[in-house]
C-alpha cells in the first residue's frame, strides 16, 4: 500500500537524518572536518522530513562551522557558493534568535565570528567570539561556551597571539571538563600541549 511505502520511507529518511547529525557533530568538534562536511550533506538531503524540529537549528549551525572551517581550502568559486549557503542558515539563525536569543543568538555570533575569520575582518571577529562567549555561558549552553573559547583561541594562535589564545583555550578546556566531555579535553591536551 503506498500510504505504508511513504511513512516507512519517511522513517528511514529519519533515521538517515538523525544518525548523519549525530555524526556531523563529533566529527566537527574533532577537526575531522571532510567527514563533518559528507554527514553535512547527507542531513541537507533528508532536511524536508524533520520541518520545525529543533534538529534543524543544531544542524544548521554546525553545517555553517564545518562549511567555514574548509572555507580556506576551496577555490575561489566554492568559497562564493559557501558563502551564500552560508547566509541562508544565518538568516534563518537571526530569526530564531529574534524569537528566542537565549538559545541561538550565541549560535549567530559564533558562525558571524567565524566568517569575519574567513574573511580577515579581525577586529569585528573578536568582537562576535566574545559577544558569543558571553551568550552561551549566560544561557548556560556550557557545550558551546566551551566551542566558542575554542574557537577564539585558534583565531588568536593563529594570527601569532599565543598568550591571548592561552586564556581562551584553558577557558574552553574547563568548559569541556565540566560539561563532561573528556575525549575533547584529551584532544586539546594532545593538539595543544
Amino acid at each position: 500500500d503506498r500510504e505504508e511505502l511513504e511513512g516507512n520511507s519517511i522513517n528511514i529518511r529519519t533515521i538517515i537524518f538523525r544518525t548523519c547529525l549525530h555524526k556531523l557533530i563529533p566529527c566537527y568538534l574533532f577537526e575531522e572536518f571532510s567527514e563533518a562536511i559528507k554527514n553535512a550533506n547527507i542531513v541537507a538531503e533528508n532536511l524536508d522530513c524533520l520541518i520545525g524540529h529543533a534538529s534543524q537549528t543544531v544542524f544548521n549551525f554546525y553545517d555553517s562551522l564545518a562549511k567555514l572551517a574548509v572555507y580556506p581550502t576551496l577555490l575561489k568559486s566554492q568559497q562564493i557558493k559557501l558563502r551564500q549557503e552560508i547566509k541562508s542558515n544565518q538568516k534563518k539563525m537571526k530569526n530564531w534568535a529574534h524569537y528566542a536569543p537565549m538559545h541561538y543568538l550565541h549560535k549567530f555570533n559564533l558562525v558571524e565570528a567565524e566568517m569575519c575569520r574567513v574573511l580577515n575582518k579581525d577586529m569585528e571577529a573578536m568582537d562576535y567570539y566574545d559577544r558569543a562567549i558571553a551568550l552561551a555561558k549566560e544561557n548556560e549552553y556550557i557545550n558551546e561556551e566551551a566551542l566558542c573559547h575554542e574557537l577564539a583561541a585558534k583565531f588568536y594562535l593563529a594570527r601569532g597571539r599565543g598568550k591571548i589564545a592561552q586564556v581562551y583555550m584553558q577557558d574552553a578546556r574547563y568548559c569541556y571538563l565540566t560539561w563532561g566531555a573528556i575525549a575533547k579535553v584529551e584532544d586539546l591536551d594532545r593538539r595543544y600541549p
